[in-house]
């Protein structure tokens, strides 16, 4: 039987959008599937769209670089796309045994407890979702619209683009929004599953220290149990989502760490060099980068904090 409690229900939602789990049981298989697949062409299309930029044609070095640094930013985005595809039902029996746990501190500390984490929940989605979503795609199409339309320099995106850009300029920005699609998909699924992880565990490790400072001599081998059984609980999941994902904070803390380092080249060598750099694009990335790991932290300080 499923657990009543989920923490994890904006997740849900958006494995869906991504095309990672069937919209519902009655939705047809076929169109689910033809989903799936353009979601995840869509990931893979946006790194060889930069790959592509790198290694063919005869920009500018500056573009060339400004290429590996979009292919950096859109590496970890895709593989987690993947990894959320491939690993879905097991992590799924996960968020299973985490929801159990969390209706049992339900039944102890009342609904009041878990509705503050869900709120914290939401505001990861809210973040998340626009930061990307409302932030980053419509910021990286307007740049491209306004600085690269009068520029002389191809952008990245022209290198393997399937129609010319002139007198086609609304393609070109619908082109990118779509390009974008897929490892957004992937971003915002994978940094509200690790936001509401985050939120769950830490509330719960909470909950265990305060059950310790409880015990007395009268209590003590009730409390007990509870608590090393909560914890026991606990290090078995944290370690089960190491086990299933743990390549995928290697894999973006790494790039992030290098992205960051690239990116503060492009704006002190070559920004100050070249004239015809679009520096908004790089500041705006770098930020992100910065961000996303400090924003997993807040979730669980909020907690602990309460």
């Amino acid at each position: 039987m499923a657990p009543q409690v989920n923490l994890f229900k904006a997740w849900m939602i958006w494995m869906k959008i991504a095309g990672a789990d069937p919209p519902s049981v009655n939705f047809p298989y076929a169109l689910a599937l033809l989903w799936k697949l353009i979601m995840l062409y869509g990931s893979v299309h946006y790194v060889i769209i930069m790959f592509l930029a790198i290694v063919v044609g005869d920009s500018a070095f500056h573009l060339k670089l400004e290429a590996g640094l979009f292919l950096l930013a859109g590496i970890p985005c895709s593989y987690k796309h993947f990894v959320f595809v491939i690993r879905k039902n097991k992590l799924h029996e996960v968020i299973d045994r985490l929801n159990t746990l969390l209706e049992e501190v339900e039944d102890v500390y009342g609904t009041e407890t878990l509705a503050g984490w869900q709120r914290i929940c939401n505001m990861v989605m809210y973040f998340y979702s626009t930061q990307f979503t409302m932030l980053v795609v419509p910021v990286f199409s307007f740049f491209y619209y306004i600085y690269y339309w009068e520029g002389v320099e191809a952008t990245p995106y022209e290198v393997y683009i399937p129609f010319e850009k002139e007198n086609h300029i609304h393609r070109v920005m619908l082109y990118e929004l779509l390009s974008f699609l897929g490892p957004a998909a992937g971003l915002i699924t994978g940094n509200i599953f690790f936001g509401s992880l985050t939120v769950a565990v830490s509330g719960v490790l909470r909950k265990i220290q305060e059950q310790f400072s409880q015990v007395s001599p009268s209590n003590a081998q009730f409390l007990l149990h509870r608590t090393i059984r909560w914890h026991s609980e606990i290090i078995s999941i944290v370690g089960e989502t190491n086990r299933l994902l743990g390549t995928v904070f290697v894999v973006e803390y790494l790039l992030a760490m290098v992205y960051i380092c690239f990116s503060g080249y492009m704006l002190l060598k070559v920004g100050s060099a070249t004239e015809d750099v679009n520096l908004n694009k790089n500041i705006i990335l770098c930020i992100v980068c910065i961000v996303m790991p400090l924003f997993y932290c807040l979730c669980g300080h909020v907690i602990v904090l309460e």
